[in-house]
């Protein structure tokens, strides 16, 4: 995978893929999520079923940004013992990523790429 640039070309590889077009529920079973923006779009994620689960969201098609918030079904930490201390996670332009890792606590982003991905500390 790539750690700058274009988004990763891992949808040849992945089992389980979702494409979602504006907000909505990224599927916890989804290895990797194709999602189009529409505008200012809110993107949920449920807890995963395994430790070590990893899941991609690609930003493919540029209509505004999408954004995924902390909050109460959706736990984001920076480390993976952690069950807080992110606040958000945007993704604003086309070719933005990032891989989110599963801890059993909460999802930590293992790594990112493109010129539009924001990580929000939680203050």
């Amino acid at each position: 995978r790539q750690l700058f640039g274009a988004a990763p070309d891992v949808g040849f590889m992945a089992q389980n893929t979702q494409t979602l077009s504006g907000a909505g529920a990224v599927l916890p079973s989804a290895e990797v999520v194709f999602f189009t923006s529409t505008g200012d779009d809110a993107l949920t994620l449920q807890d995963a079923t395994r430790k070590g689960q990893v899941t991609t969201i690609c930003h493919v098609t540029d209509g505004g940004s999408g954004t995924l918030t902390a909050g109460s079904s959706l736990h984001l930490a920076y480390s993976p013992t952690a069950t807080t201390g992110i606040a958000s996670i945007a993704l604003a332009n086309v070719n933005d990523w990032v891989d989110l890792m599963w801890t059993g606590y909460a999802y930590i982003p293992i790594r990112h790429g493109g010129t539009g991905v924001t990580i929000t500390r939680v203050t």
